[in-house]
């Protein structure tokens, strides 16, 4: 996964490495400046079952495991997760959460399942 600079010739300005399968959503915080005055945030979540909490600056990188199948949907929400974030593996899906979502104005969160199901 690489991050690029905004400017219109698109350079490369850091790359996160640490997937071992495929990067299937990014996220980036919100409101940074909700989580105890930490530079912008970004979640990523991948076929390696693992999401990942990325922070700008000198690399440094939060992850989640124990997730028994692939993870294909990360959300934050619009508060930025306050002070402490949270990594969670969601329970009460037969199958595959297809999707995560944050409602935009107050906490709460849905998720959408191959099964046909929201939580």
């Amino acid at each position: 996964m690489e991050l690029l600079d905004s400017v219109a010739d698109l350079r490369e300005v850091q790359k996160l490495e640490g997937h071992a399968d495929r990067v299937w959503s990014l996220a980036w915080n919100p409101a940074p400046h909700n989580c105890g005055g930490a530079s912008a945030m970004l979640a990523s979540c991948s076929g390696d079952k693992t999401v990942k909490i990325w922070q700008m600056g000198p690399t440094r990188q939060w992850e989640c495991s124990g997730h028994e199948n692939e993870v294909k949907s990360v959300s934050w929400s619009s508060s930025g997760m306050e002070k402490n974030f949270w990594v969670a593996v969601l329970q009460g899906h037969s199958q595959d959460v297809k999707m995560a979502q944050w409602h935009p104005l107050v906490d709460v969160l849905v998720s959408a399942s191959y099964e046909n199901k929201l939580l």
